[in-house]
């Protein structure tokens, strides 16, 4: 009996400490600082700074800013075992949430619109609309991404002959790489997503100004639905 008692005194005792100890500040702040450090993933917590780091935030910041954006180039898509390289070139128009992609597939002119949460798919070859048919990818379904992740490294290199400016940046698990040439024009981004690699070249990128991409759908073009569209 008595070793019994003497076994619940102890354990009431190692029980007292523990509870002084966790209600202790410095201790339950170096707890809590552990449990943020697990909570938080990052592949780099100090802020990049300098000209640089001034140049890329500003151009981050005009582009999720501005009304309507627009770039044109290539995107190129490797990594697939079952298939070979793709490069399609295109130009495209951001507005909000809508979008416009001008795009040649076989002989025709095509204009994709993503507008007001509907897909209408322009051949401007033969003067008509497709409403609700998606046929040629949006280029920049990740760019937007790119564009609001956290900047991590800064690198200076050589593309093609040319110094330029590499910079990655870090959103939802995936490092985007965007590159700059020294005056602060963007050429180049790449990623990898679902095991491809993803390399867009940019020929063109402004904000602001008119759009590139026309979202309007002639009146006399003729209007079909998307059960109508076949390849040619």
């Amino acid at each position: 009996m008595g070793k019994r008692i003497a076994v619940v005194v102890l354990a009431a005792a190692l029980l007292a400490g523990v509870f002084l100890l966790l209600n202790s500040e410095t201790v339950a702040g170096e707890l809590a600082g552990v449990l943020a450090r697990k909570q938080t993933v990052s592949p780099n917590p100090r802020a990049v700074t300098g000209p640089e780091a001034d140049m890329v935030n500003g151009f981050l910041n005009r582009v999720n800013t501005a009304p309507v954006y627009n770039y044109s180039g290539t995107k190129r898509i490797s990594g697939d075992t079952q298939a070979p390289p793709t490069t399609t070139s295109f130009s495209c128009t951001v507005s909000g949430d809508d979008y416009a992609v001008e795009a040649v597939k076989g002989e025709r002119m095509y204009r994709q619109l993503y507008v007001d949460g509907a897909y209408s798919l322009v051949d401007d070859s033969a003067r008509a609309v497709y409403r609700g048919l998606s046929y040629i990818d949006f280029p920049g379904d990740r760019l937007k991404e790119a564009f609001t992740g956290k900047l991590t490294r800064i690198r200076h290199k050589l593309m093609d002959g040319n110094r330029v400016i590499s910079c990655e940046l870090y959103r939802n698990g995936i490092v985007y790489t965007l590159v700059f040439t020294r005056q602060g024009g963007l050429v180049r981004c790449t990623y990898i997503y679902d095991s491809h690699d993803i390399v867009i070249d940019f020929s063109r990128f402004d904000t602001g100004g008119t759009p590139v991409v026309s979202f309007s759908v002639p009146a006399a073009y003729q209007d079909r639905t998307a059960g109508d569209f076949s390849l040619r």
